[in-house]
């Protein structure tokens, strides 16, 4: 479990913590953040850390099964004004405050609830940023939305397509694209 030196130390104490930071029962993965040896994935961490952050684009796409390849930098997104976060291992994507919170779901990843896009608008990111990935990235990537377009919500797509200046665009490319 991830967590926080306020949390450890209310719950354990001071000397509980620093006995068992000694014997190895938990470390230190970053200033105020410890972990026990039960757990000790990136995304929990980074969920943990970042509360008011969704994981988006690569780390979304992997997350929601439609790739097989771990991304090198989790990328999460903030709303414009949001903190700036200084971890070299996390790449930042700012929103505007009206497309932020479209499509925030929270789905079960390795017994923690985190926070991530769902695949209507995963998919809406992808073409918005398909000249950002690499060719071969993005073809896996449509080749797995086209297994599972009929299992998709259609209304819930056309929806947010309504709140992107250029949802018509949009659409149009998911169309020749996907379906």
């Amino acid at each position: 479990m991830i967590y926080k030196r306020k949390e450890y130390v209310e719950r354990y104490g001071v000397y509980e913590m620093r006995k068992n930071i000694k014997e190895g029962k938990i470390h230190k993965i970053s200033n105020g953040y410890y972990l026990d040896d039960a757990e000790n994935d990136e995304i929990n961490i980074i969920t943990k850390k970042y509360k008011n952050s969704v994981f988006t684009m690569e780390s979304a796409f992997y997350i929601l099964g439609l790739t097989n390849k771990k991304p090198l930098k989790h990328t999460i997104a903030t709303k414009r004004e949001g903190t700036r976060f200084k971890d070299k291992d996390i790449k930042q994507y700012y929103m505007k405050d009206n497309l932020f919170d479209i499509g925030i779901t929270e789905v079960d990843y390795k017994n923690t609830k985190i926070r991530v896009y769902d695949k209507e608008r995963m998919l809406i990111e992808l073409i918005r940023n398909r000249s950002t990935l690499s060719f071969d990235y993005y073809k896996e990537i449509i080749r797995n939305y086209r297994k599972i377009i009929n299992k998709m919500d259609g209304y819930k797509l056309v929806e947010y397509l309504g709140h992107f200046t250029n949802g018509k665009k949009i659409y149009e490319k998911i169309l020749y694209e996907v379906y």
